[in-house]
């Protein structure tokens, strides 16, 4: 499901209508408000990674055609979904859903790597290749952590509570 998001976006760069797949997404959104590509094997709780790729695709497409009133209220509603875990708590716990997982990828030398990335065609590469160290990973990876340490100073309320 988190690849048929990634499609709708790419569909929607190139141009392509895209509409039967944003449908179909409509359709597998799960009853906690997100998605999961696990869905089809039975599961019922959404995945962040799998509902982050599903509403990119969805803000893409929407932007692109306007959307519908439904695109947008199942957005919302997925939008929803991540904002009560904070982006990254669980919410029976409120706990971290993993919170070595940043951490532990980074690279002796400050980086962090290009992994799993999908087989084909590449139209131009703005990479290396997996195993190598990736600029935009390293730079997003900055990015999330100079906000984590920034909100885990300030005690504030809507950030992380524990410092690492």
């Amino acid at each position: 499901m988190g690849a048929r998001g990634a499609a709708v976006t790419i569909g929607v760069y190139f141009d392509q209508d895209m509409s039967r797949l944003v449908a179909r997404l409509l359709d597998e959104q799960l009853a906690d408000g997100g998605w999961n590509c696990e869905a089809e094997n039975g599961s019922i709780r959404s995945s962040f990674h799998t509902t982050i790729n599903v509403l990119e695709g969805l803000l893409a497409h929407e932007r692109a055609t306007g959307g519908s009133p439904e695109s947008i209220a199942v957005r919302r509603r997925g939008e929803e979904y991540l904002l009560e875990r904070q982006l990254l708590r669980r919410k029976s716990t409120g706990d971290l859903i993993n919170p070595a997982l940043l951490r532990s990828k980074q690279q002796p030398d400050g980086t962090w790597l290009l992994e799993n990335t999908r087989p084909g065609r590449v139209p131009f590469s703005l990479e290396h290749g997996d195993g190598r160290p990736s600029r935009w990973n390293t730079l997003r990876a900055l990015r999330v952590l100079r906000c984590y340490e920034k909100a885990a100073c300030t005690g504030s309320e809507n950030g992380p509570d524990v410092a690492q």
